[in-house]
């Protein structure tokens, strides 16, 4: 399934063929760039490729993240190809450090209760965000949707805050780290 690629700010444009190329396997790409309001493509896809260079009109430059996450919420409701939980957003920010806002929804109240963490994800009906390179999008798309939770959901979500550094970036490899000591 493909993760909405949100741009929110012209200045990011150029970069987002390079975060389009991120691989979930050979060939295979999991952005779908978000490019209108009015939904997907002709044909019912998303762009899961631009070409460098290509030009790039969206409607989502000025968006805020919140247009993003209800927007996104409607066409997960009626686009069966697209990611049920994440979102990704190409910000102001991203352009500076090449990270971008990978975004968790929990639909689920029921969450999965872990010792000395109690029920994670805590709160239902909430977006969880995760500041990452986006190189490493991937890494954390699988853990989230493919990994084993009683490995994972206590580290991404149990210790987020110890995980996360002061400008704000989620350490993905030291939570891959800890997932696998878990």
């Amino acid at each position: 399934m493909a993760i909405l690629l949100f741009c929110t700010a012209e200045e990011v444009k150029p970069l987002i063929p390079s975060i389009m190329s991120v691989e979930q396997s050979r060939n295979t790409w999991f952005f779908a760039l978000v490019k209108t309001r009015d939904g997907p493509e002709k044909d019912g896809h998303f762009k899961y490729m631009l070409e460098e260079g290509a030009t790039l009109k969206t409607d989502f430059v000025g968006a805020s993240e919140e247009e993003c996450r209800t927007w996104a919420r409607e066409q997960m409701q009626r686009v069966n190809t697209i990611d049920p939980d994440l979102i990704a957003i190409a910000d102001k920010r991203t352009m500076n450090d090449h990270t971008i806002s990978l975004q968790f929804f929990n639909d689920d109240g029921n969450g999965l209760e872990f010792d000395g963490y109690g029920k994670l994800p805590a709160e239902e009906k909430k977006w969880y965000n995760f500041r990452v390179k986006y190189e490493d999008s991937f890494n954390i798309y699988a853990a989230l949707t493919q990994g084993v939770f009683d490995m994972v959901y206590p580290t991404y979500f149990g210790r987020k805050d110890e995980l996360t550094d002061k400008d704000g970036i989620f350490d993905i490899n030291k939570a891959e780290e800890l997932s696998i000591e878990q």
